[in-house]
């Protein structure tokens, strides 16, 4: 249920929220690399999810749209740091966000979970798996971002962003309608993946406190260096779309060619933000989760 007050908490030190934007409820979790936020949807199979950018949580929880609360899958949307209320001071960069995915499982008492990563948070959920293969059942990595690339904010978008008229236009129906072309409506279950674009959309919003995160994963994804295929040994499910000119589909593909246990689908005519929303994403990732689900590969590496 989306709630209009802020839960658990204050907001950090300067960041005042608007209240035109409801928020899910979450919680802090207390690790031994720090505050971590978080929300959980479903149960069963623990799957743990790394937002892209700009995101948070609540950008997360709209996988959990689309696979369903009764897909058998315990889906847990962190906000990594720099984003709402997880200090960037934790885990600066995908490597060390990758690794804190450690304390946050032992934090929530979990042996092991699998890890998707979502655009931006592709580069740390591949770290993730590259460090701590013993504690990773699988990774999932959707439109994932998984090699250097300029996405730098153009010119003025910092300032639009942060004022109330942007985000409520960003949910308006006109919008709404050219963001979701090409994503079909309400299936024979009354699922509409058209809803999960405009939750996508929402999660970008507000966009303050979701700034020191954009920031550096910009700064980040512009020298980005993706673990040695090699080291990434869990099972790996990759999807993306064909026409995705956010973050091309290249690099996916030439990543799911050199991994040892890589699963590789590609998406007809879907387009960055019609990856997450697709019956594809909503059939395979829990598919996935469930038929991998404990089993974590430990194997000697060098760094």
């Amino acid at each position: 249920m989306l709630l209009l007050e802020w839960r658990h908490g204050s907001t950090p030190e300067g960041v005042t929220m608007s209240a035109s934007r409801h928020l899910p409820a979450s919680q802090i979790l207390d690790t031994a690399a720090g505050p971590i936020e978080y929300a959980e949807r479903g149960s069963g199979t623990p799957l743990i999810v790394l937002h892209g950018t700009p995101g948070g949580f609540d950008q997360g929880l709209t996988l959990s749209e689309t696979i369903g609360t009764t897909a058998g899958i315990r889906l847990i949307s962190i906000s990594r740091p720099g984003y709402l209320r997880t200090p960037l001071e934790i885990a600066p960069g995908p490597r060390r966000q990758g690794a804190l995915i450690g304390p946050l499982l032992d934090a929530l008492g979990l042996d092991t979970a699998a890890v998707a990563g979502v655009s931006g948070g592709g580069m740390a959920a591949l770290w993730a798996a590259a460090t701590l293969p013993d504690r990773i059942s699988s990774l999932i990595l959707l439109e994932a971002l998984v090699e250097a690339q300029d996405i730098s904010l153009p010119a003025g978008a910092r300032y639009l962003l942060t004022r109330r008229g942007i985000a409520r236009a960003a949910v308006t129906a006109p919008v709404q309608r050219v963001l979701a072309r090409g994503v079909p409506g309400p299936d024979a279950e009354g699922w509409d993946a058209r809803a999960v674009v405009r939750s996508i959309t929402a999660s970008g919003f507000p966009f303050a406190p979701r700034l020191r995160g954009t920031e550096s994963d910009t700064h980040y994804a512009a020298e980005f260096v993706a673990p040695r295929p090699e080291l990434v040994t869990v099972p790996t499910l990759i999807v993306h779309g064909e026409r995705d000119r956010t973050v091309p589909i290249g690099p996916a593909r030439n990543l799911a060619g050199v991994l040892p246990r890589a699963k590789f689908v590609p998406i007809a005519g879907a387009d960055h933000t019609g990856t997450v929303p697709s019956l594809t994403v909503r059939r395979e990732v829990p598919a996935f989760v469930r038929a991998h689900a404990g089993e974590p590969v430990t194997v000697p590496r060098s760094e």
